[in-house]
């Protein structure tokens, strides 16, 4: 039997995001939710869910807000507003086929945020994977902190892939000029 997993990101980035992640979460469309960490409404939006059946996740994240370590440490991820680069400044390094992620830098703010998830929910997260960012560095300094500690972790793919003893499919398509998020849950339920 096919199952589908929604799954809410995102949660501590915005007050906003956090009210509509916790509003899917109570209606029951929603039981598994990625924490970004370093956001200032991060630990606001965990107490918003307090009592929900819910599995955590982190959501890793070096393209909005401000680092959690010191900026100092891995200037290569840090603009000239000291928070992080954005997002498009990641996908245009990728399209030119550079990226400038120093993997050694990366696993430090990896892990500073791994230690601010644990501190927010009293747990390791049941998932680990990353924010909106094409960085192979990333994703292998991702996977070497997954390993680290001992924890499932979900590459970015668009392709069926294992996952704990299941395979699994992301589907994303809420970014789409045309998205209808009934007609995308339709035609995911009917692949």
């Amino acid at each position: 039997m096919k199952k589908v997993l929604i799954r809410a990101d995102d949660l501590g980035f915005s007050k906003a995001v956090n009210l509509g992640i916790a509003e899917t979460v109570r209606n029951g469309l929603v039981r598994s939710v990625g924490i970004m960490t370093n956001m200032p409404e991060a630990e606001n939006g965990v107490a918003m869910l307090k009592g929900c059946h819910v599995c955590y996740g982190q959501h890793t994240n070096i393209c909005a807000g401000i680092p959690l370590s010191d900026p100092a440490r891995f200037p290569t991820l840090i603009g000239e507003n000291g928070e992080f680069k954005t997002s498009k400044e990641y996908r245009q390094a990728f399209k030119e086929g550079k990226d400038f992620v120093v993997l050694e830098e990366v696993i430090l703010e990896i892990e500073a945020q791994y230690e601010r998830f644990q501190e927010l929910t009293g747990e390791k997260p049941k998932y680990f994977e990353g924010h909106a960012v094409a960085s192979r560095n990333f994703f292998k300094g991702l996977s070497i902190v997954a390993q680290r500690h001992g924890l499932d972790y979900l590459p970015l793919s668009f392709e069926p892939a294992p996952f704990r003893s299941s395979v699994i499919r992301v589907q994303m398509k809420s970014m789409d000029p045309d998205y209808d998020p009934k007609k995308f849950l339709i035609e995911v339920a009917d692949h």
